[in-house]
């Protein structure tokens, strides 16, 4: 069924370097000083986390029990922060030399987290608290002889699969164990947001996802000539872009027409 965007409203907001939303439906943004602001669905300022060290975050996922975990991929940091943008935990990477460089970082079910090791094209599954690695996969059996040259930039666990994105390559999902299983070949894509069985994405000026069931691939022109991230929730959509953020609902093209 065609799909088109109904607008809801903006809201000024400071430039994001990387974006997450909880499931109360609060935005979280990180910006260039590290910061992270929180912000509720129709754009009022609740909370900010303001480090103790400058951070250069790369990455945030939002935790259930409404924690939030921020990557610093420049300083090869983790950190947890609560409900109330409060660090609850911090971890550095670099003090274990068996991980490498790590690219993306996700939450593992358990108290694991899963490690995108581009610098020897690993993933790995690490255990927490003690840091033992539990799961190490060699990416170049799945990617073939150009395994060198690929790069990933996005990891997530969700229903018992994980998601690697490249954007040279698209997604390579696996099992829980790390068993590969498949690759969706759609490269070029940034700002992915996961969402009831979707993965959505920007490409250019489109809003699009992949259904996660039945693979198919849906695109919509968005009017943001350069959308810079997005978030998804239900229906729910927030473009940030140009240090605006602004909210649609994605609808069925006769539905929309008729709340116009």
């Amino acid at each position: 069924m065609a799909q088109t965007l109904l607008f809801k409203g903006s809201f000024a907001a400071p430039k994001a370097i990387a974006t997450a939303q909880d499931v109360q439906g609060n935005l979280y943004l990180a910006n260039q000083q590290g910061q992270v602001l929180q912000y509720s669905p129709k754009g009022q300022k609740l909370a900010t986390f303001s480090p103790d060290e400058m951070l250069s975050i790369s990455s945030l996922q939002a935790l259930p029990g409404l924690q939030l975990l921020l990557f610093d991929r420049a300083n090869q940091q983790l950190l947890w922060v609560d409900r109330l943008l409060t660090q609850a935990g911090s971890y550095r990477l670099s003090t274990n030399n068996n991980t490498g460089f790590i690219d993306a970082v996700a939450a593992a079910e358990g108290n694991g987290i899963w490690l995108l090791d581009g610098s020897q094209q690993r993933l790995l599954k690490q255990q927490f608290p003690g840091g033992e690695v539990a799961v190490s996969i060699p990416l170049n059996l799945v990617s073939g002889a150009n395994a060198k040259q690929m790069k990933f930039n996005y990891l997530r666990e969700y229903k018992g699969k994980i998601y690697l994105y490249s954007p040279t390559a698209g997604f390579l999902v696996f099992d829980a164990m790390g068993n590969y299983e498949l690759t969706h070949d759609l490269p070029g894509l940034h700002s992915l947001s996961l969402d009831e069985d979707r993965f959505y994405f920007l490409q250019r000026n489109q809003l699009g996802y992949l259904d996660l069931k039945t693979h198919e691939v849906v695109r919509i022109s968005l009017v943001e000539a350069t959308p810079e991230h997005l978030l998804v929730k239900g229906r729910d959509i927030w473009i940030f872009s140009k240090g605006e953020v602004y909210h649609y609902l994605m609808m069925p093209n006769a539905a929309a027409q008729q709340e116009k």
